[in-house]
């Protein structure tokens, strides 16, 4: 995949559409976009980072606040994964909760319309139902 037509894409989409401020990088056969954004229902800062391999493989991934592990928190990420048909929910190994959206290919003309689908899925009111609960026990640092 070409990384400088998706650059146009990042800033077609991302700033010039969505107006979120972002920070394009090209790492040798990759190029990420990354944005903090506010997003209805949660109460923490969103940092989004969406990344493009010159393969085509994509991913994004939202970053919220840090969350305490428990048997709780536990089984909250599990009805969130149970319930999610395109996003994955974990804590790293630093403490943030992430929800990402695994690996996948694509193509230059389909692109924009799976990063708006994925970003549209992240605020779904039937994902929000699982997502509020947790971003509820995130702790800003």
């Amino acid at each position: 995949m070409n990384l400088q037509n998706v650059e146009k894409i990042f800033n077609s989409l991302l700033k010039d559409s969505l107006g979120f401020e972002i920070d394009i990088k090209y790492d040798e056969n990759l190029i990420t976009a990354a944005a903090f954004l506010q997003c209805k229902g949660i109460d923490d800062g969103v940092f989004l980072k969406i990344g493009v391999f010159e393969s085509s493989a994509f991913f994004i991934t939202f970053v919220l606040d840090k969350l305490e592990y428990s048997s709780y928190v536990s089984k909250l990420i599990f009805d969130f994964n149970a319930h999610s048909k395109w996003l994955n929910c974990f804590i790293r190994d630093d403490g943030y909760l992430v929800f990402e959206y695994a690996i996948r290919y694509t193509t230059e003309d389909i692109l924009e319309d799976n990063i708006s689908f994925i970003l549209n899925e992240f605020i779904q009111d039937d994902i929000q139902k699982y997502l509020k609960p947790l971003t509820e026990l995130t702790q800003a640092e």
